[in-house]
């Protein structure tokens, strides 16, 4: 198929000089403009020195098939600057999409043009319902595709043979790439920069736009709002009332007041419709939330908890511990895993028919201490062969997971102390009696300890735990 030149031409570059990223945008009717913008000022930031923004190091060019603008999903207008390119002359292809249901999002000269651009090795990338002109176009099939939790249903009825994931920002099959859209477009345009510029120019585009940091194409996308999932009316309103309260969570009483039930009503529409009481319901919507911040965030346990709305970190950790079989600090360690067979980051588990867990059994602070788990036993080996490079970040980790599986209450009242007195109290343990010697003291310098001592009040450390304490705290200090 010949391609015409038009008056549109790609920004012009010194002469003789060939960028090492040239990109070709083809913008659906109705398209977001947001996906649109943040993409190409990735590319004009990383173009040229500073914000000077010109395409040296990178071309970009805005396609289309008619000399006639665009329309955004918002109304604003978008004159294309060139013609359908050869393939040849670019190294990707990007199809941002748009409204799903307002008409033809392409016409058909331009699917002809992906099938041709499909037929070579230039890659393909469909941006927010991109991924579904590309499907349309027959150049997903076999291939896994990527779109947003919120267009997950819309794809599934559209393309039901089709494999997709709506869990991450953007994917990556073969010369296909895919992508969520909103912020993901940032992660994938910081992608495409360092691949073929380096990382520096990368972080330097991400920074200029004050993205705090860069993110890769599995972080997570941001959990949906369960809601979405439940079609009786009330219950929908009472769980976007209960999501938008999560940090400070109002009584049951009140969130059935507010939809003009009784208490009692409310329990019954939850349990006919999600298949557990309302109580329950918000529990776990915390947790699901408090998961995913401890998935996507460096923030300390103790924030996670009180903005999941629980005044104590020593109950959250309880309780995150009863719903996803691991510690908040293990839990950490173990990113983007499957925990007890189903996924981390399962909307709600019980409403999916998942049976709950069995309530953690405290035992008294007289019965034998809890020793670590795998992930933390695993962790002290490898940090003492490579000491010279290990990372603060996971031994602070692994003693954050002693400090949960160790610690032990000598009465009720100690359960309510904040975490970071816990801590503190524990490393007073660990001054007082494991370290009469240096503490860089190897960890088999540590005097043997046949019992249990009491070092200091609503603390009891298990003799095994004298040896690896005084490892990880080594480490650490």
């Amino acid at each position: 198929m010949p391609h015409s030149s038009a008056n549109h031409r790609l920004p012009s570059v010194e002469r003789g000089a060939r960028p090492p990223l040239r990109v070709g945008v083809i913008l659906a009717h109705h398209f977001t403009l947001s996906a649109f913008a943040v993409f190409i000022d990735h590319l004009r930031l990383a173009a040229d020195e500073g914000d000077r923004s010109r395409p040296l190091h990178v071309q970009w060019s805005i396609m289309s098939s008619r000399a006639e603008s665009v329309p955004a999903s918002c109304g604003v207008l978008l004159e294309p600057t060139s013609a359908l390119l050869s393939p040849e002359l670019l190294d990707y292809v990007v199809v941002i999409g748009g409204i799903l249901h307002a008409g033809p999002q392409i016409d058909e000269t331009t699917m002809r043009y992906l099938r041709e651009v499909g037929a070579t090795a230039v890659p393909l990338i469909g941006i927010c319902t991109g991924s579904f002109i590309l499907c349309r176009a027959g150049l997903m099939k076999g291939r896994r595709s990527c779109v947003s939790w919120y267009h997950y249903q819309d794809f599934l009825e559209a393309f039901p043979s089709y494999e997709v994931i709506a869990d991450r920002l953007f994917l990556a099959d073969g010369p296909r790439i895919t992508c969520a859209g909103g912020a993901g477009t940032a992660a994938l345009a910081t992608h495409l920069i360092e691949q073929h510029l380096g990382r520096a120019v990368a972080q330097k585009a991400s920074q200029v736009l004050l993205f705090d940091r860069p993110r890769s194409g599995s972080d997570a996308q941001p959990h949906p709002p369960l809601s979405e999932t439940v079609a009786e009316p009330r219950v929908r309103r009472a769980l976007l009332l209960m999501e938008q309260n999560l940090a400070r969570p109002i009584a049951v009483a009140a969130v059935a007041a507010e939809l003009g039930l009784s208490a009692r009503q409310l329990e019954r529409l939850c349990r006919q419709h999600v298949g557990i009481g309302p109580a329950s319901l918000y529990r776990q919507l915390r947790m699901r939330y408090a998961n995913w911040l401890i998935e996507n965030t460096d923030r300390s346990v103790t924030d996670i908890a009180n903005e999941a709305g629980f005044a104590d970190c020593a109950h959250f950790s309880r309780q995150f511990k009863d719903t996803y079989g691991l510690s908040p600090s293990t839990r950490r360690l173990q990113p983007h895993r499957r925990i007890d067979g189903r996924a981390a980051r399962a909307p709600c588990a019980a409403a999916h028919g998942a049976e709950p867990r069995a309530p953690h059994r405290r035992r008294s602070g007289r019965g034998r201490a809890r020793t670590l788990g795998a992930a933390t036993r695993a962790a002290l080996p490898a940090a003492c062969r490579h000491r010279s490079g290990f990372a603060l970040s996971a031994a602070a980790h692994a003693l954050r997971e002693l400090v949960d599986r160790e610690h032990r209450p000598l009465r009720h009242g100690h359960r309510q102390r904040s975490g970071l007195r816990r801590l503190r109290a524990l490393l007073t343990t660990i001054q007082g009696y494991i370290w009469p010697v240096a503490l860089d003291a190897p960890p088999a310098a540590a005097p043997p300890h046949r019992r249990r001592r009491r070092a200091c009040a609503g603390v009891r450390i298990g003799e095994r735990a004298h040896g690896r304490l005084h490892a990880m705290f080594a480490l650490i200090v």
